[in-house]
């Protein structure tokens, strides 16, 4: 039965064993007893056992074993250890027959026995069918084969200890079955022991033959792992894009084939060749649903993993079954895939034990999953397992196996439990040391459900706890909520296994990823980037052989080329950066030619000069593996071509996140709410699109000379992609079911887009480590600068706000409510913008009080609308998320989007209240848009600078709650910002910037401004706690400077938005600020608030900031490119 074990050890042997054999042949010994010859040396043949049982935990059991092999070829000692693991898992199989007797008066006991008898049979039915897998293997393919002869191994440890595991702790019977199993596992773990060490013990006897390393970066191919073929990567395109043909289709109404999907499986054809692909329409089938084992290849889809829904109730306490058959979905057959299908268990807290999906098929795939439960949710029971873009819920352990899965870009929601209990995230049930099982948990998000948020810090939440002796668990580059246990990491009694566990965690993120109190465990490790790479899909699921080009998302990027252009202008800048450059690098690279190899190496084992240049072009990236890995497929040595293969890259993410919030439309459609919310996204997501187009026109080619305003432009708009991304996610309520799913889809494009950003960020450091000195001229201006605004404006636009200062110029159109003018709304005026204009457009709105909304789209650039002062000329609105449930961005009463807009002496207003919660005046994503004389006055979320850069000049801004707020790139110069009284449940935040990523040019500046209660407010203004702002986004930045801050202003001055969330990766800083809410003594002590000095705070002038020198110099109108002192 282990015939397809032994025939791949003996491949990986033979041609080793040919040699030591002929060798044996010509030094002939005489042996005697015992291992030794007639001179009392020990004989070739012992010398051999004891080298190859080596690595072994059971030495004189593996010794033992092969002492009666006389031979000196190793495929006989190979093959003796597997043929004796295969005799006690034999003995086992007919001892736990035995026991069936014992048990059969107690309906569980004998339950359970039943169980181990079928368990076992699949280690059989496993090995057996193994034998017409598997030929002889040669030297190339050495690697696979030793990958999976580790997997069958592990396997049948994974059936022996779910054996076990199905009888209760205080049975009688299971130290006996356990006691049975004793030489079954040694035995196995000693052939997994000598296949791992084979390397090893070739090389001791002088042959190289080493096993290939299956490392790759830690975020590598995009791609399945090559478990996929070519055909299946094909398939998976082709049903994304609707064009694949179903075997079968599985519908409740009755329009396919089959009503269940058990009877779906069922008609499964006898010899079938290829997929048995099976399409699920939307409904929730309630039916207990197993692929066995003799039905491998199966590909099943749904219409979306809360539309197509497979549900059962079964649980170890309501009915008295073994956790593992209380599986809503089984997944036995080899090289099954899930897509777009949800998994449920509702037995509840109360069930205990009760598995919505169990899995033990080898080089299986979940994609776009969720699988719901409490205790138990996930069981990976054996084999190699990929999750990705999935939805894995519940309360106790329950991501637990014992089998090799790697959970990536997915979604890990902790539920509330019992009162009684607490929450573990993981329990891996690795029993034996070579096992090459475990559990990755990979660049994943893992939160509270909204219904455990109040509680969180009540009731502990662990990572795991170690269930089985070599219990193994990486969590990497992950994020981790507020409420994980400083511990991370929980025993499972007492001291248990502490001695012999593995866990590990790498480059986590949010407020829970601190690990300074984790425990003090020897067998808990930090662990660096070399130690993380053991764990990527490449290597620990050997993924390269199984995963690799399968045409859908692998680790946070998407490197395929596209046909669509809509980061031309991008690119176009980006080429037009490095044009000169590149031709020299280009040329250099001619006269120097490289021979090209594998992995970006020449044939003399150095990286290759393109790989040199994608690794220096990514040094500033946050996500190097992704960036790395982006840019490993450009065969050239011209730098443009690395910078257009990461734009595209961004690009295809950002499409891929477009069209899968066009697939949740249809899943919200019973929700008000939440289809507003989705078709925001459909908006929000064109913006992108349209913005990136709309530049092909308006760039071309860029000379050094203007280099600098190229690279603040490019800045610009891809931090817009990232503004227009976040404001769709942030349109869902946080008790959506539908936004994590929505954030997991823009996992990709916000980090490919980052990713962009660092690379035009360090393009002139990049091409000083060429030799050519290209520095990026700096904005920084002499602290007090030009009297101007930065030459966003023109030498038209200055000549134009003189003008209109002294009444000299005539508008385009004028509104008036009286008739006086050509229209009577604004809304109207904006509406007779001219086609094909050239100029600017102007509107005057004579004094009057506008009860209407108005939009000027990004179709309507360059226009100027002034009034006859803010208290004359208001526009009002009183929309609400409370109240008329819209998404925030969407209740704005006036909005301006298309590039270059200018306000002058007018007021917004959202008169909504506060109860009415969040509620904007204003909104702009306008480039390079001006605000000047305005008044802005609302109470939460007044103000929101969406996206792009902005200056506001003598402007009054008014609110409660984040009443200034947003993506985009703010400056606030010379303003009185006024904070009014909230509600008596309340309390007042000014600012809360929402900067996503690092590297984002993004975030938001007060200067020179006064910040003063109003005079509802004076009487309870220390009663009502008020602070300079918190932390809505990882990398919120905020910076107040030079500054008159009123005594009511916290002296902590910053407040948390939740815990320590993103306390470790903000930037508050303040500069010179004066006033009694000036003093910074008593201030937070997060690492990440500065106090910073004169050369830090330029940063942040305008002429820096928001580079000012080139859009607003010499407008006529006073500006501070600079600060004051």
């Amino acid at each position: 039965m282990f015939r397809k074990v032994v025939v791949s050890a003996i491949s990986l042997v033979l041609v080793v064993g040919v040699v030591i054999g002929v060798v044996a042949l010509v030094q002939p010994s005489h042996k005697g007893t015992d291992g030794e010859n007639h001179a009392g040396n020990i004989s070739p043949a012992m010398k051999i056992a004891n080298q190859l049982c080596q690595p072994s935990d059971y030495k004189e059991a593996c010794t033992k074993t092969l002492s009666s092999v006389n031979s000196t070829d190793p495929k006989d000692f190979v093959k003796q250890a597997i043929l004796a693991a295969s005799d006690a898992v034999k003995k086992s199989f007919n001892f736990s027959e035995d026991l069936v007797v014992k048990a059969s008066q107690n309906k569980r006991e004998k339950m359970a026995l039943d169980d181990c008898k079928e368990l076992l049979d699949y280690a059989v039915q496993e090995l057996q069918a193994s034998m017409s897998m598997v030929g002889d293997s040669d030297l190339h393919t050495t690697n696979n084969r030793v990958a999976e002869l580790q997997s069958w191994l592990s396997a049948v440890l994974a059936y022996q200890e779910t054996c076990v595991d199905g009888f209760d702790d205080k049975s009688p019977i299971k130290p006996i079955i356990q006691q049975g199993f004793v030489d079954a596992s040694q035995l196995t773990d000693n052939v997994l022991a000598i296949i791992s060490g084979l390397s090893d013990f070739l090389k001791s006897m002088g042959l190289q033959f080493n096993i290939p390393s299956n490392s790759r970066r830690l975020l590598a191919e995009d791609g399945f792992p090559t478990w996929f073929s070519g055909a299946d990567r094909k398939l998976l395109a082709a049903q994304g894009n609707g064009m694949v043909k179903p075997n079968a289709v599985v519908a409740q109404d009755g329009s396919g084939q089959f009503k269940t999907i058990s009877a779906a499986i069922a008609a499964y054809p006898a010899n079938l060749k290829g997929r048995y692909i099976i399409y699920v329409k939307a409904g929730t089938y309630r039916e207990y649903v197993t692929v066995d084992k003799n039905k491998p290849n199966v590909f099943i889809y749904g219409d979306g993993p809360r539309k197509t829904i497979v549900t059962g109730s079964k649980s170890f306490a309501k009915d008295g079954l073994g956790t593992w058959k209380t599986a809503t979905f089984v997944a036995e057959a080899d090289g099954f895939i899930a897509k777009s299908i949800g998994f449920q268990n509702t037995a509840g807290p109360d069930g205990h034990q009760a598995v919505a999906l169990r899995v033990s098929s080898d080089m299986s795939v979940f994609l776009n999953c969720r699988m719901d439960g409490y205790q138990d949710t996930l069981l990976y029971q054996a084999k190699r397992q990929f999750y990705r873009n999935c939805v894995i819920s519940g309360t106790v352990d329950f991501i637990f196996g014992y089998g090799a899965a790697v959970i990536q870009n997915s979604l890990i929601v902790v539920r509330r439990p019992n009162d009684n209990q607490q929450n573990t995230v993981t329990a891996d049930g690795r029993k034996e040391n070579h096992a090459t099982t475990g559990l990755v948990i990979h660049n994943c998000r893992i939160v509270p459900e909204q219904k455990l948020v109040a509680d969180r810090f009540k009731i502990p939440t662990y990572l795991g706890r170690p269930w089985k002796p070599f219990s193994r668990t990486v969590v990497m580059e992950s994020e981790l909520a507020d409420f994980i246990h400083p511990a991370g990491w929980m025993p499972w009694a007492g001291s248990l296994y502490l001695d012999t566990l593995y866990y590990a965690e790498y480059a986590n993120r949010g407020a829970g990823a601190n690990t300074s109190k984790r425990v003090n465990w020897k067998t808990f490790h930090v662990i660096n980037r070399n130690e993380a790479l053991q764990f990527t899909v490449g290597q620990f699921l050997q993924g390269a052989a199984w995963i690799k080009n399968a045409g859908v998302p692998k680790p946070r990027i998407l490197a395929q080329e596209i046909e669509g252009k809509m980061f031309r202008k991008v690119v176009v800048s980006a080429i037009s950066l490095v044009l000169v450059v590149g031709v020299v690098i280009g040329v250099v690279a001619l006269v120097q030619p490289s021979h090209k190899g594998t992995d970006g190496e020449n044939h003399a084992g150095n990286i290759s000069p393109a790989m040199k240049i994608a690794n220096q072009l990514c040094q500033p990236s946050d996500y190097k593996e992704a960036c790395t890995k982006t840019l490993s497929s450009v065969n050239s040595t011209d730098p443009k071509d690395f910078v257009k293969q990461a734009i595209l890259a961004a690009s295809d993410a950002v499409k891929k996140s477009f069209n899968f919030s066009e697939d949740l439309v249809v899943k919200a459609s019973q929700n008000k709410r939440e289809k507003m919310a989705l078709d925001d996204c459909k908006e929000l997501l064109d913006y992108a699109v349209q913005e990136l187009q709309a530049s092909m026109s308006m760039v071309g080619d860029s000379d050094l000379h203007t280099a600098n305003n190229r690279v603040a432009e490019l800045q610009s708009w891809l931090s817009a992609v990232l503004a227009y991304q976040e404001t769709c996610v942030d349109g869902f309520d946080d008790k959506s079911p539908i936004k994590p799913i929505i954030q997991q889809g823009f996992v990709d494009a916000s980090q490919l887009t980052d990713n962009v950003l660092a690379i035009i960020s360090g393009l002139s450091d990049f091409l000083k480590s060429m030799g050519l000195q290209f520095n990026i001229p700096s904005n920084s201006r002499r602290l007090l600068a030009e009297d101007g605004f930065p030459t966003w404006f023109s030498g038209a636009d200055r000549k134009l706000l003189a003008a209109q200062g002294n009444g000299m110029f005539k508008p385009n159109a004028v509104v008036a409510q009286d008739g006086s003018g050509q229209f009577k709304t604004i809304s109207a005026a904006i509406a007779a913008y001219p086609t094909n204009l050239k100029g600017r457009y102007i509107i005057y709105v004579k004094a009057g009080t506008y009860r209407e909304y108005v939009t000027v789209d990004k179709n309507k650039p360059n226009v100027f609308i002034y009034g006859d002062g803010p208290r004359k000329t208001i526009v009002t609105g009183s929309k609400s998320f409370a109240k008329d449930g819209l998404g925030t961005w969407k209740t704005a009463t006036f909005v301006a989007e298309a590039d270059g807009f200018i306000a002058k002496s007018i007021g917004f207003q959202n008169t909504a209240g506060p109860d009415g919660h969040q509620a904007v005046a204003l909104r702009v994503s306008s480039d390079m848009s001006v605000f000047l004389n305005c008044r802005m006055d609302g109470y939460q979320d007044t103000l929101l600078y969406q996206a792009k850069r902005q200056f506001y000049r003598n402007c009054v801004i008014s609110g409660t709650v984040d009443f200034i707020f947003g993506y985009g790139a703010a400056v606030i110069q010379n303003s009185l910002i006024v904070v009014r009284r909230p509600n008596d449940n309340q309390q007042n935040t000014v600012t809360a910037d929402g900067r996503k990523e690092n590297h984002a040019t993004t975030g938001l500046v007060i200067h020179n401004c006064r910040i003063v209660p109003e005079q509802k407010l004076v009487a309870d203004r220390f009663k009502i706690p008020t602070y300079l702002g918190r932390p809505w986004k990882p990398f919120s930045r905020t910076v107040v400077m030079e500054s008159e801050l009123a005594d009511f202003i916290q002296p902590a001055g910053w407040m948390p938005w939740a815990g320590s969330l993103y306390l470790d990766t903000l930037y508050y800083a303040e500069y010179a600020n004066r006033g009694a809410g000036a003093n910074t003594s008593k201030r937070v002590n997060w690492k990440t608030f500065h106090v910073i000095n004169r050369n830090e705070a330029l940063q942040f002038t305008v002429g820096k900031f928001l580079q000012g020198a080139a859009w607003i110099k010499n407008a006529g109108v006073p500006v501070l490119l600079g600060l004051k002192r």
